[in-house]
């Protein structure tokens, strides 16, 4: 799709059985808006640095596609982007810091990857976040007091890592009367024979080690 000056500002290429990888001339769109690349497992290789060239990217979806290596740290130069929907490739690495610099994100959706690493502080920045899925990683470390910054979180996923600690900030800040939906490995309140990675009080279902999960408190 272009505007009316012959600009490309949208680009959607779903289950076209697309193979190879991004090329890095993808960022020779200045004024691309909306970038989906969805459902082709033949699309491999590494998301290029030079994505962070859209700078007037506000929605990006390149998932159920076949993508390695990390999420580039240049997607922080970004600035306007509204949603970062990665989930279900094989991505590993960190979460990089510079998606703290993204304060218009209101959905960010990571799940059924590898990355690994700590969750990091800097997401805290978010603060207009709605939604945070982070299902189905290998993260690991202590869960960061900057989470309770994020004050318009709605539905939370952070089920299936190996995060650790507690959720109290969220549970007692200003996210917490308004959550919908909030997914954690707090498997101790369902499964009292399994004991949880996380305290969670506010969560609205906790998870088991080997991924059951059931409503809080059940």
């Amino acid at each position: 799709e272009c505007d009316r000056d012959g600009w490309v500002t949208w680009i959607e290429l779903a289950s076209n059985n697309m193979i190879g990888s991004l090329p890095k001339e993808i960022g020779l769109f200045p004024r691309l808006q909306t970038l989906k690349i969805r459902n082709n497992p033949g699309l491999v290789g590494s998301i290029p640095s030079t994505i962070a060239q859209l700078t007037s990217l506000t929605d990006l979806e390149l998932v159920e596609n076949g993508l390695t290596g990390s999420i580039p740290s240049t997607v922080g130069n970004l600035v306007g982007l509204e949603s970062m929907h990665l989930h279900s490739n094989d991505l590993t690495g960190l979460i990089p810091s510079t998606l703290g610099n993204l304060i218009g994100l209101d959905s960010v959706i990571l799940r059924r990857n590898r990355l690994s690493g700590p969750f990091p502080s800097e997401l805290g920045n978010l603060m207009n976040l709605r939604v945070l899925n982070l299902e189905s990683n290998v993260l690991t470390g202590q869960i960061p007091q900057e989470i309770g910054n994020m004050e318009s979180l709605r539905n939370v996923w952070l089920n299936d890592n190996g995060l650790t600690g507690t959720m109290a900030p969220v549970c007692d800040g200003k996210a917490a009367a308004d959550l919908s939906l909030f997914y954690s490995d707090c498997g101790e309140k369902s499964f009292p024979e399994t004991p949880g990675r996380v305290e969670c009080s506010c969560c609205t279902i906790c998870c088991d080690v080997d991924g059951n999960c059931l409503p809080n408190n059940a």
